[in-house]
């Protein structure tokens, strides 16, 4: 009945089934594994990993339990006994590849690339032909900045995929470690390749311009230079509402000049949004009690922002500037006035 309410997804039913049978047969190990599979399954890592615990205390060299147990503290983020319960399990099957890939996972999330390096390299020992393995080390031998080396693994492991490599991650990092050890031309045979399988990875098409400019291919080279910049670089239209919004930020902190700065990037970033004018005009008429200023940029958005034909019953913001033209223009004649 347990492993139907657990088939069923109601895990708090099989839990309680497990915990009622645990109870009659406390030793049961079938139990306790479904009992911390159905604790997994309602996503309470801490507990199933406890109970992974207790019934390695009387099976240690149990294969799946010591994986479950290194999965569990890999998902609570204690990644140092991940490691060791994935290091166990694989002492007792050193050809698991689906260890090799989670220990690898975690080596390069700590940069620990040396235990990388020593975990692919024996599991080359044991099959060197093994394509995968000889991608995984490649890519350590790059990490580690061993790029002769990593060269030589991704060599292998392209002669290996007698189909040919179509993937973007081995041509990248070939490409790059390439690229490293200055033989660019070859690199840009690799970019190129990463560069039809992804062509949204502004690292690929940077590196693909920069070796290109190096061997004088300088047409095809500013092409993909020019690809990096759209790739990396927001439309004008967001930029400057990054810029506008910086503005405020920084208005809400007292911090007035900063934020016209902003202000301003944001209009010269879009000198289309006459928005930004109506921005640098309120940001001096409010925020900087400048009022020369701030009726200049009024004029000024006044005379660019078409006047709608809405009739809201709230004043927009043409009709606002054109009122504070009309006050600030009084004030200033009034102080004239007095002044003479």
């Amino acid at each position: 009945m347990a492993s139907v309410y657990w088939l069923s997804g109601d895990n708090q039913q099989a839990y309680e089934t497990y915990s009622t049978l645990l109870k009659l047969e406390p030793e049961n190990i079938f139990f306790m594994i479904q009992m911390a599979n159905t604790l997994l399954a309602a996503n309470a890592k801490a507990s199933a990993k406890n109970v992974f615990l207790d019934i390695l205390k009387s099976d240690s060299l149990n294969h799946y339990i010591l994986q479950q147990t290194g999965s569990c503290y890999s998902d609570l983020n204690v990644i140092d006994s991940a490691i060791c319960y994935y290091n166990k399990a694989l002492a007792v099957n050193p050809t698991d590849f689906v260890l090799l890939t989670k220990l690898s996972l975690l080596y390069i999330k700590t940069k620990n690339y040396e235990k990388g390096l020593e975990l692919t390299e024996n599991f080359r020992k044991a099959d060197p032909t093994n394509k995968e393995v000889n991608r995984w080390c490649g890519y350590f031998y790059y990490l580690d900045r061993q790029y002769e080396q990593a060269i030589s693994r991704f060599n292998e492991y392209l002669t290996l995929n007698t189909e040919g490599e179509t993937s973007k991650f081995v041509n990248k990092y070939m490409g790059l470690a390439l690229y490293k050890t200055e033989k660019y031309s070859l690199a840009t045979k690799y970019f190129d390749a990463a560069f039809k399988a992804d062509t949204s990875d502004s690292e690929v098409t940077f590196y693909l311009g920069v070796s290109l400019n190096r061997t004088f291919g300088l047409d095809s080279s500013i092409t993909f230079l020019k690809k990096t910049l759209d790739l990396i670089m927001p439309a004008n239209s967001f930029l400057s509402l990054i810029y506008s919004e910086m503005g405020d930020a920084y208005d809400h902190k007292h911090a007035s000049d900063t934020a016209l700065t902003f202000v301003y990037k944001a209009y010269q970033t879009d000198t289309t949004n006459n928005d930004m004018l109506f921005k640098i005009a309120y940001q001096y008429d409010y925020w900087m009690d400048d009022r020369t200023k701030a009726l200049e940029y009024y004029k000024e958005y006044v005379k660019l922002e078409p006047e709608s034909g809405n009739k809201d019953e709230y004043m927009s913001s043409r009709d606002y500037a054109k009122k504070r033209i009309t006050e600030i223009g009084k004030n200033i004649s009034i102080a004239r006035t007095k002044k003479k």
